[in-house]
């Protein structure tokens, strides 16, 4: 297993997020990292697309506003911890915000991003 590659930090939703490449094919956000840092974003970089990078970090992104936007609910009476669980409610407008301030965060990452993918597979 590779170890993680620091990208950078970009604002989303007037906090800082720091973005990482990681082994494996999945994404995964730590809002509260042991670190004590800023948020963190970890996409999965081992996949044969690039629309695959991609779409994990737009789904991680988008997550994220909605959650911080408030418009992600978790059911109170489940008793799992699963992420599967969270539903999101807004309205159009309120959709159209979200992607918004993700399309902010996407801006200045996706050139980075892009450049450490190309490298990570290089170096596989």
């Amino acid at each position: 297993m590779r170890k993680d590659i620091f990208v950078g930090t970009y604002e989303l939703c007037f906090e800082h997020i720091r973005l990482y490449l990681q082994s494996g094919s999945g994404a995964n956000t730590d809002l509260l990292p042991s670190d004590k840092g800023v948020s963190i974003v970890k996409i999965g970089a081992d996949v044969e697309k690039w629309s695959r990078v991609l779409s994990a970090l737009i789904h991680e992104a988008q997550e994220i506003s909605m959650t911080r936007l408030g418009y992600s609910y978790y059911p109170a009476q489940s008793m799992s911890n699963s992420t599967a669980n969270f539903r999101f409610m807004m309205d159009h407008e309120q959709f159209d915000e979200c992607c918004h301030r993700t399309a902010d965060f996407l801006t200045p990452a996706l050139p980075d991003l892009a450049r450490a993918w190309k490298k990570w597979k290089v170096l596989k």
